[in-house]
């Protein structure tokens, strides 16, 4: 019940935004007709998302969904230092890569949050998610300090919050 009235929230107010659902002088009837037909429709909407079995706890992760509030923001806050450091190496005179594959621990318990943790650390420049298989995904840094800095930091951390748990720090070079 709760992912369903979640979702038609959401629905709703994606619809709003769309059709610009706002009222405006001398159209407050069309107002109400357009209102109408966007509940009737996100509701028509969860009943067909019901009946086909798509509403899940994992199609609608509504319980991290205030969480990321407090993970994008941090995360956005570390792409740009990390940003700031490969751009840093390459506009060095000599380029002083040290390319690094190694594997990191997840301390997630979901998948989700595990696969949110390994975007996490693709989005950040200078280093590539390239596998996530038993709680382990295999990294690609391009410098050791990007390793290093990987392993140091906290999103293991913060990507577990996600999930509810706090995270261990036995990670391997390979």
């Amino acid at each position: 019940m709760r992912l369903g009235l979640s979702l038609v929230f959401f629905l709703f107010g994606l619809w709003m935004l769309w059709s610009g659902g706002y009222s405006w002088p001398g159209a407050e009837h069309y107002h109400q007709l357009v209102l109408s037909l966007g509940i009737i429709s996100c509701l028509f909407v969860l009943v067909l998302s019901i009946r086909m079995k798509i509403v899940d706890p994992e199609a609608m992760p509504i319980h991290i969904s205030h969480k990321l509030l407090i993970y994008i923001p941090w995360l956005a806050i570390e792409i740009v230092k990390a940003n700031l450091d490969v751009t840093r190496h390459i506009l060095k005179p000599k380029l002083d890569l040290s390319p690094t594959l190694f594997e990191v621990e997840a301390a997630q318990k979901s998948e989700l949050a595990q696969v949110i943790y390994a975007n996490s650390i693709t989005l950040t420049p200078g280093t590539v998610s390239i596998d996530v298989r038993d709680g382990k995904i295999v990294v690609h840094a391009l410098t050791r300090d990007a390793m290093q800095g990987l392993i140091d930091s906290d999103m293991d951390r913060r990507a577990a919050f996600l999930d509810g748990r706090s995270a261990n720090k036995d990670n391997k070079e390979s």
